[in-house]
């Protein structure tokens, strides 16, 4: 007794990590299905034709959804506006500049970035299939792609109806691993563009 009780408190904050950790969520989620599709064969040629079809519902279906939020969108047509700092260059933060967007404009703004990045997943899948005739990459995205779609912003907001505060407060950002430290405030911007007309004034 003793000895499974260690072994589940060894386990349980590993567990607990892979969890809460979406890349590695998705790693051991790829090893999961990679470890199934091996077993059952499930890639093999004879079952081309309905890894085809299930793939293709899955992406109509995403983009069906990005579609309904677009409409979404429009019919509040959140007029706030939204004071923030972005990046014009990714990863140079002296490239930060002050943003006012309403919340309809910041959300049309991360609909098509979505709809770009499904665009370009589906190029990519349909590329590789195409070219080298692999079909395991379609049936992962079959798992994988409504996994990360239903974590997107958009999703958890308009189709979930989880409220905007807290880690899904806007401005969205997508983290990058280029934006290594915190961008400057509205306010802090503001500050430096006074420094830098009295630095031109003398």
């Amino acid at each position: 007794m003793s000895t499974n009780t260690s072994d589940e408190s060894l386990f349980t904050p590993l567990l607990r990590f892979i969890s809460d950790s979406p890349i590695f969520a998705n790693l051991a989620l790829v090893f999961i299905i990679n470890q199934v599709c091996s077993m059952l064969k499930l890639d093999d040629v004879q079952n081309s034709l309905y890894i085809f079809i299930a793939f293709g519902l899955v992406q109509i279906a995403m983009f069906a959804v990005l579609g309904y939020i677009y409409l979404l969108i429009e019919k509040v047509n959140d007029q706030t506006v939204l004071t923030y700092t972005d990046l014009k260059i990714p990863g140079d933060s002296s490239s930060a500049e002050v943003v006012k967007k309403t919340v309809a404009e910041h959300d049309h703004g991360n609909l098509i970035t979505a709809l770009g990045t499904q665009a370009f997943s589906l190029g990519l899948m349909i590329f590789l299939n195409y070219k080298f005739g692999y079909l395991r990459p379609l049936l992962m995205q079959c798992v994988l792609g409504p996994r990360q779609f239903i974590q997107t912003q958009l999703v958890k907001v308009y189709i979930l109806k989880e409220p905007a505060t807290g880690a899904l407060a806007r401005p969205w950002r997508q983290s990058s691993p280029l934006t290594t430290t915190p961008l400057p405030s509205a306010k802090e911007l503001k500050n430096k563009e006074k420094r830098e007309q009295k630095k031109k004034l003398k």
